[in-house]
């Protein structure tokens, strides 16, 4: 059975990932798998991987329908909105007609409404609605984005399944300290951001929470591991308000620069499964994550696996001060190490598995 994937880019990202997950989980389960990134570096170029050199979107379309021609996929998995939109236009011009599942990443409705203007926002809309109903089958990370994918996007819920990102690689990760041994709570030495520095990330809100903590004589500490078009906005606060961070850049596996005395600290203003939850959870690291649209509340199940925060700067700034004053629950990160294994390979990604061979 042939699959062939499909994302926006190879640059560093939730999607990417998951879907290099799916595909290597695909491969080594006997199918034949591979990824066609529509833009990005040359240089990731490999066996199950291929980046589209044309920019324009006339020669991507013509150049993405050879590719499924040769190829002749029996499923065709792709991420995330645009993308996914862009997909179903190719796949009416192609010889070939693979089944198509399309992955919903982020809450459709919230994503467009606060990144497009009024008009773009109704249209693309419109469009999804008509579209999304030629693909086969639409995959939701989480009850809440399959509820909005219901009520805005698609009226027909067979066509709509849940399926959890296969985000854990068990070989991945360094065997971490064993929390048997330590109190019933953990002292909080160092607060820890990890992800991209962009406007869906609420950078501002970030900057405003240690302004904040700051100025109430909370002195500890933020490392940042990411990169974006909001780093400039970080730099001016660490000079000009004189807030404790430091910007580390892009670090390829952040995990092991962090110990169970980290915060880490989740602010968005919208989310799908957010990885960087999944993975704290799986290696013992407390974390606050805003009640933002999306995975947060899902994934965590209210707070049952971690600290769930209204998402405005006072909330998380008192959430922040009870945790360092009074240490974050070991039991809860027992708790939400146990919840975290429903998203390694062998568990999510079999799930992946047995929903494409439905649709064969």
């Amino acid at each position: 059975m042939k699959l062939l994937l499909i994302a926006a880019s190879n640059f560093t990202g939730g999607a990417q990932k998951i879907l290099i997950n799916l595909n290597d989980i695909f491969n080594s389960s006997g199918f034949e798998s591979r990824i066609i990134f529509l833009k990005g570096e040359k240089n990731w170029e490999g066996k199950n991987f291929q980046t589209l050199e044309n920019k324009n979107i006339l020669s991507k379309i013509i150049e993405l329908r050879k590719i499924i021609n040769q190829f002749e996929p029996d499923v065709v998995i792709s991420t995330p909105t645009h993308i996914n939109i862009f997909v179903i236009i190719v796949r009416m011009f192609t010889k070939c007609k693979p089944k198509l599942v399309i992955r919903q990443a982020t809450h459709y409705s919230y994503e467009k409404k606060n990144n497009v203007g009024f008009t773009s926002y109704y249209l693309s809309l419109l469009a999804a609605k008509w579209l999304y109903q030629k693909s086969d089958k639409v995959i939701s990370l989480t009850d809440s984005m399959q509820k909005d994918l219901i009520e805005n996007i698609i009226n027909i819920s067979e066509k709509t399944v849940v399926l959890k990102n296969p985000t854990i690689n068990e070989k991945e990760y360094k065997s971490r300290q064993n929390i048997d041994l330590i109190s019933d709570r953990i002292e909080i030495k160092r607060l820890v951001y990890i992800g991209r520095l962009s406007k869906q990330k609420n950078i501002p809100l970030l900057c405003s929470v240690m302004r904040n903590l700051k100025d109430k004589g909370c002195s500890i500490h933020l490392d940042i591991y990411g990169q974006g078009d909001y780093e400039y906005l970080v730099r001016n606060e660490i000079e000009q308000s004189n807030i404790n961070a430091t910007i580390h850049g892009f670090v390829d596996k952040p995990f092991e620069n962090l110990t169970s005395n980290d915060l880490l600290l989740l602010v968005s203003k919208y989310e799908g499964s957010p990885n960087v939850i999944i993975e704290s959870m799986y290696n013992y690291i407390p974390f606050i994550a805003t009640d933002c649209p999306g995975g947060p509340k899902d994934i965590i199940n209210e707070s049952e696996f971690g600290v769930l925060s209204k998402n405005d700067e006072s909330s998380i700034v008192s959430n922040i001060l009870s945790i360092t004053e009074n240490g974050y629950s070991v039991d809860m990160l027992k708790r939400a190490k146990i919840e975290s294994l429903k998203y390694n390979y062998s568990s999510a990604g079999q799930t992946y598995i047995d929903k494409v061979l439905e649709i064969k």
